[in-house]
């Protein structure tokens, strides 16, 4: 049996701040080696990883970063997310 992922202590603070500035959030940190969040808005999706300060990737995370070729931030907090949505839809 697979134990319970590891969560980063700000991962549920950071998923409810998204979802209150109307973001649409899934929370996906149990699929093993996967971002932590699918975070849309206006047609644009990112994944996203959370880490607490000084957090690292585990080995399972850097194969996927490694392998995954769609949009995928590391963040410590909400606004890094919003920052990057704002970055993209001003393209």
């Amino acid at each position: 049996m697979r134990r319970a992922a590891r969560v980063d202590l700000k991962h549920g603070a950071i998923r409810d701040e998204l979802r209150r500035l109307s973001f649409r959030v899934k929370d996906v940190h149990a699929l093993p080696g996967y971002a932590d969040l699918h975070v849309s808005r206006h047609g644009l999706a990112v994944l996203v990883e959370v880490k607490s300060p000084g957090g690292k990737l585990t080995q399972d995370e850097l194969k996927f970063w490694q392998e995954w070729q769609g949009p995928l931030i590391l963040v410590e907090r909400a606004e890094e997310v919003v920052c990057w949505f704002e970055g993209m839809e001003g393209r």
